[in-house]
């Protein structure tokens, strides 16, 4: 006997719907689960016994009539955790390999201005040029700092209007779900 969780469930999030289910539908399937729980032959002081199968198969009848803004809200939600995660990761990659880079061209400029320096026969000349060379370095990782951090910022605006859209479709949905009468379901 297959339980609930091992059953092959329908693509309820996907699958088109001929006619549009109303609150009649799901109010009537609940009471019908209602009325078949009352019925079972096997209820003792609130503990009850009913056929597995036929409760489960009741359960996804009730299931399948949840409204399909029900369902798009729920998948929305699940789209914009992964968007969150994919921009909380896109710069975290970012910022790595700016800091990187930037730990890269200090230590390349370091090294060739100890090799200008010791290479050098004119001493001063080294200097200069040595400290003109790591002041460049450090100014151009300090810009791919501020590029990366700024690259970030954007990322994360637009991943921000994006949610404002995402939430903007999801007030909307429930606009739609408020409308319905509840006193129906």
């Amino acid at each position: 006997m297959a339980t609930m969780s091992e059953r092959v469930k329908p693509g309820r999030d996907d699958a088109a719907e001929p006619l549009p289910k109303s609150e009649t539908d799901l109010e009537a399937a609940i009471e019908g689960l209602r009325d078949f729980v009352a019925r079972s032959p096997h209820v003792i002081q609130h503990a009850f016994w009913v056929p597995l199968d036929e409760f489960e198969e009741r359960v996804e009848q009730v299931l399948a009539l949840v409204p399909k803004e029900v369902r798009r809200a729920k998948r929305i939600t699940r789209e914009e955790q992964r968007i969150i995660q994919d921009a909380k990761d896109e710069a975290r990659r970012l910022l790595e390999e700016a800091r990187a880079e930037s730990q890269t061209l200090v230590s390349e400029a370091r090294e060739e201005s100890e090799r200008l320096v010791e290479a050098s026969a004119i001493r001063q000349r080294a200097v200069e040029q040595a400290e003109a060379t790591l002041a460049k370095a450090e100014e151009t990782a300090s810009e791919i700092r501020e590029k990366s951090y700024a690259y970030a910022q954007q990322v994360i605006s637009n991943v921000e209007v994006s949610l404002r859209r995402l939430t903007q479709s999801v007030e909307q949905d429930k606009a739609q779900l408020e409308q319905m009468n509840p006193d129906q379901l």
